[in-house]
């Protein structure tokens, strides 16, 4: 019998099932508020949210279904989001799993998002073992190159590995069969931005821009002034913020920047 059980509500937009499902959390497994989880369902398995967790289960053990794992190692839903789910779910009239869905990316749901991977290889020998490892490999300079390459003993990509040696990936299988080395597959962190990012050099102010900073830039330094600035669409206000932003930063200041649209975001991290 499972010691502790959780609220969970099945990702699922439908009135019949709008409400809390009570789930086993199996010894050993670790589920907070927030987590999405797998779970059965019927006769399915599919998606759910976990809302809370607590020691009593309120109704018959003998009919409360355990968490088949959760979906990450992380709750993908904090706290002060489920409580704005459960806001917005009650002024609105919606089911609760409808809001929830809002709170996570849309990718992540289904499974649509898998971790990245790539080969990545680590010496398993060092010293004179390393040394008895090299003269093996006598008659092939490949994987010996390899070894060296290894020897300081840190995880390297084989991409990495590739620049200096060609195919890296059959010497590198060869070896760990003979117990030097460890092939594994780590994960890569994405990057929302590009790789290279383009930094272009600041455009001419205009007579306008200039203006506006003549006032604006002695009450940031200041510390002092309120201001609106209005201004058309594309008449350069944003050139304008970030002008007033880098005088916070050189003057030890800190500043905050609301972007009226997300897509927008990528613009405003290369500054």
């Amino acid at each position: 019998m499972p010691a502790r059980y959780a609220d969970v509500i099945v990702d699922i937009t439908h009135a019949d099932v709008d409400r809390v499902f009570t789930y086993g959390i199996p010894a050993g497994m670790d589920i907070v508020p927030g987590t999405r989880v797998s779970i059965p369902f019927g006769r399915q398995t599919t998606e759910g949210f976990v809302i809370g967790v607590k020691d009593e289960p309120g109704i018959d053990p003998d009919k409360i279904k355990d968490i088949n794992a959760p979906l990450e190692e992380y709750p993908a839903i904090l706290p002060q989001l489920i409580d704005l789910a459960q806001d917005m779910s009650a002024q609105t009239h919606c089911p609760l799993a409808a809001t929830l869905r809002l709170m996570v990316p849309a990718q992540m749901r289904g499974g649509r998002i898998k971790v990245k991977t790539e080969k990545a290889a680590q010496l398993l020998v060092a010293g004179d073992a390393l040394e008895d490892a090299r003269k093996a490999q006598s008659r092939a300079p490949k994987r010996r190159l390899l070894l060296d390459l290894l020897s300081d003993g840190e995880v390297h990509p084989v991409s990495e590995l590739a620049v200096l040696v060609r195919q890296p990936l059959e010497g590198l299988r060869a070896l760990e069969q003979q117990g030097f080395v460890r092939v594994i597959d780590q994960e890569v962190l994405r990057s929302p931005y590009p790789d290279d990012a383009v930094t272009e050099p600041d455009p001419v102010l205009t007579a306008q821009q200039q203006e506006v900073l003549g006032e604006l830039l002695p009450a940031v330094r200041s510390g002092t002034g309120q201001f609106l600035l209005y201004g058309v669409t594309g008449s350069g206000k944003t050139e304008v913020y970030i002008r007033a932003v880098r005088a916070c930063l050189e003057a030890g200041k800190g500043a905050i920047v609301l972007i009226p649209e997300i897509v927008l975001t990528p613009q405003m991290v290369t500054w």
